[in-house]
């Protein structure tokens, strides 16, 4: 089957069809039934696809098991930062490394793209990239858990900052909070652009 043949079902029948796409190419198999090749040496491979890969390993790595509307939160943040700065979602996401990686000293600064993400993740990140997911945000371009953070507090002694002081930042350089419906501020909140 296709890619735009796929691409018709996920728009019109719902992430399912999502899921079976990636289970058709985490087996191995391309579209036409041969060998596919790895992201990045196939000719046909196109940009929006590397975007998607890199925006749910992102999911994944900062927040794979939240509910999906945190986990739409999150890639709609990654995706709103990235057309901020002008790059695409891989380009961002690389920063620093230039790879996947974790976050912080020697890594990328924006978020962690450390672990690979599930098939659900991949399905996720795709049907955003493909506009059928809007920006539940408000435009948010930032976003944390307090509760990691403190968590981070307790055992990485080169963390020093606490949710509050991240807060204070966050308000200081013209960002306002924004949180996900039935999702406690402590669990994950968003930072987006004062209007």
């Amino acid at each position: 089957m296709t890619r735009a043949a796929w691409t018709a079902l996920v728009l019109g029948g719902g992430g399912l069809a999502a899921v079976a796409w990636f289970i058709v190419r985490s087996t191995g198999e391309s579209e036409d039934g041969g060998e596919a090749q790895p992201p990045g040496t196939n000719p046909v491979y196109r940009p929006d696809d590397e975007d998607a890969y890199a925006l749910a390993r992102a999911i994944q790595s900062e927040e794979g098991r939240a509910s999906e509307a945190v986990r739409t939160a999150v890639a709609w943040a990654v995706i709103n930062m990235a057309n901020k700065r002008g790059v695409s979602v891989t380009a961002l996401v690389k920063q620093n490394s230039g790879a996947y990686s974790g976050q912080g000293a020697g890594a990328n600064w924006y978020v962690s793209t450390a672990q690979e993400p599930t098939i659900e993740n991949q399905a996720l990140a795709s049907l955003i990239i493909a506009g059928s997911v809007p920006d539940p945000t408000q435009g948010a371009t930032n976003f944390d858990s307090p509760k990691a953070q403190r968590a981070l507090l307790g055992r990485r002694p080169d963390y020093t900052r606490t949710p509050e002081q991240v807060a204070e930042e966050r308000r200081a350089s013209g960002l306002r909070l924004v949180l996900v419906a039935g999702t406690p501020e402590e669990d994950f909140r968003l930072w987006t652009p004062q209007a």
